[in-house]
């Protein structure tokens, strides 16, 4: 799959979708990630938008999914073994990290360093984020940009939190 052109960036960016995955396509070209990490994949919509768009002023792109996968119990969900053949469609260097939020960040946050883009499903409350806060400062850098999606995950709000303030949050928290 290659990169978005103008159009299709345009589209996503202004005109389909709802106004949190817009929102997360604007920034996507402004701040132009190059490593980007997802908690929650979902439908993997948003992170072949996602990949797709970061293509487009990066020539190797680094994405890593963390979700339960199979082991979804009130829904079947994505099959890994599916989603890995799609998102490796794209042409990114794919890693996807099956299993709770906690016990996947605790595995794999010395190898997600110098994360761009951080993207927080809404499945995801303040308490799995807390149980995670003593991973992210290794995970991040000081420009990392943070998307978490929150409410309704049929009408998802987007938040743009502060790094600082938003990972001080999460080590009160803790």
């Amino acid at each position: 799959m290659p990169a978005a052109s103008y159009w299709k960036a345009l589209i996503w960016s202004r005109l389909s979708g709802s106004k949190a995955d817009r929102s997360l396509c604007r920034n996507v070209s402004r701040h132009r990630p190059v490593r980007i990490v997802e908690f929650g994949v979902g439908d993997l919509s948003r992170a072949m938008k996602v990949i797709s768009l970061a293509q487009r002023t990066a020539k190797e792109v680094a994405y890593c999914g963390i979700d339960l996968f199979d082991a979804r119990e009130e829904e079947p969900g994505l099959k890994l073994k599916d989603a890995h053949h799609q998102l490796a469609l794209t042409g990114a260097k794919v890693r996807l990290v099956p299993g709770e939020l906690p016990m996947a960040v605790a595995r794999t946050a010395n190898v997600l360093t110098e994360t761009d883009l951080l993207i927080v499903d809404a499945q995801h409350d303040d308490d799995a984020l807390s149980a995670i806060s003593g991973f992210l400062p290794r995970m991040v850098h000081p420009r990392t940009f943070v998307a978490r999606y929150h409410g309704d995950p049929s009408q998802p709000k987007l938040h743009w939190p502060d790094p600082e303030s938003f990972w001080a949050r999460q080590r009160r928290a803790a």
